[in-house]
């Protein structure tokens, strides 16, 4: 039996992203399926990597070690995946700033330190394990091209900032190594509504000028 589990994250940091989650009964629940349920089964984690993974993702690959440690004996029974997020844009890598490469460039030499070898064998890590993150840095380095990187940008701050109001959470509180990036964003949503509304100012300053004239 092969069980597939999307978790982005670990601890708080998990809970923020996938509202709703108790991190602590997941671990539990873990624990059970590995040890009591059968010794014919699997776990891989999909680990969609998106803005918000970014800086727990260390916690997570330690995480991945201790399972595949302790249960990974004969077989390698933890797996995961680090696909990267396309969609919605606004949550995507590809909007943070380069001060964030450092997590990734560190998780990548943190995985190298502990891959897998003929004494470690389903302990470590594998070649293209590695080979995922390293795809995903060099994705995340490509931004988002001028006036889209802002739109998605503000976009980022908008959302969170509903979603803190709608359901009594605290970004900053649960990420506050995400300061200087969400008073950008911040400022970024400020701007875009400027230019809107003097877009939108313009465009009907045009309908009066055309209706007089026709």
């Amino acid at each position: 039996f092969m069980l597939f589990i999307s978790l982005d994250s670990v601890g708080e940091k998990a809970e923020y992203i996938r509202n709703g989650l108790d991190f602590e009964k997941l671990k539990k629940n873990i624990e059970y399926f590995m040890s009591e349920v059968t010794d014919r089964h699997s776990i891989t984690f999909i680990n969609t990597f998106n803005a918000l993974s970014v800086t727990s993702h260390r916690e997570f690959l330690e995480w991945i070690l201790d399972l595949r440690k302790k249960y990974s004996i004969e077989r390698q029974l933890i797996w995961f995946d680090t696909p990267y997020l396309h969609d919605p844009k606004w949550q995507s890598i590809k909007n943070l700033t380069p001060e964030f490469d450092k997590y990734l460039e560190d998780d990548i030499q943190f995985m190298k330190d502990n891959r897998e070898t003929r004494e470690t064998r389903f302990h470590g890590f594998k070649d293209y394990e590695v080979d995922r993150l390293e795809r995903n840095l060099e994705w995340g380095e490509v931004k988002f091209d001028g006036l889209e990187l802002q739109r998605q940008r503000a976009n980022f701050y908008k959302f969170f900032k509903q979603h803190d109001e709608r359901r009594g959470t605290d970004f900053l509180k649960v990420f506050p190594e995400y300061q200087d990036f969400w008073d950008l964003c911040k400022k970024q949503n400020e701007d875009w509504e400027e230019k809107r509304d003097r877009s939108i100012r313009l465009n009907e300053r045009r309908a009066k000028r055309k209706k007089r004239n026709g």
